[in-house]
């Protein structure tokens, strides 16, 4: 018995020491767009606010926008528009909820970037099991973050990507609406 012990941890050490740092790693580190998610809400409830919209910090052609539903969901949009001085009055006169209907029905598609957090608590890659999942769209690419890559014909490496890249775009997009507020 006490063989057959030693034997079973060997080999679950050993497929630690193979697998374990990629794979824990990956799942255990908390995603960029977490903190920002608290922040932007918190300072979106301060202001009295369920929809809020911003020009990208880093490319002037792009917009972002968001629709709070408290402790819910939260929505946020980024493209470019066919004609950004108009998204930029609107943002100067804080109608917020139009910048965002225009960047959901009129930008460029290719452009599009789309995060459904449910549950406005940040990104998940592995929800817990009575936990809501979120969703990423990259132009007309969508992938679901339920961690059922197989689902989705992914492969677990390829999800963690999939997943990573979209953490790193809803971060900047979260950035860009902070600093609308600050």
């Amino acid at each position: 018995m006490r063989t057959r012990v030693r034997d079973v941890v060997s080999l679950v050490a050993a497929g630690l020491l193979l697998f374990g740092p990629a794979a824990t790693t990956a799942w255990a580190q908390t995603p960029a767009s977490t903190a920002l998610v608290k922040e932007l809400t918190d300072l979106m409830g301060e202001a009295g606010l369920d929809a809020l919209a911003a020009q990208d910090l880093d490319e002037s052609d792009r917009f972002v926008a968001a629709l709070l539903f408290a402790g819910r969901q939260l929505l946020v949009v980024s493209a470019q528009y066919e004609a950004p001085s108009l998204l930029a009055e609107q943002i100067g006169q804080k109608n917020y909820r139009g910048v965002y209907g225009d960047l959901q029905g009129g930008s460029i598609a290719e452009t599009k970037l789309f995060a459904s957090d449910l549950g406005a608590d940040g990104l998940e890659a592995q929800p817990g099991a009575d936990q809501a999942f979120d969703t990423f769209s990259e132009a007309d690419e969508s992938t679901t973050f339920d961690a059922d890559w197989a689902r989705q014909n992914l492969s677990e490496s390829q999800y963690m990507a999939a997943f990573a890249s979209a953490d790193g775009h809803y971060a900047k997009m979260l950035k860009s609406l902070i600093s609308e507020l600050q």
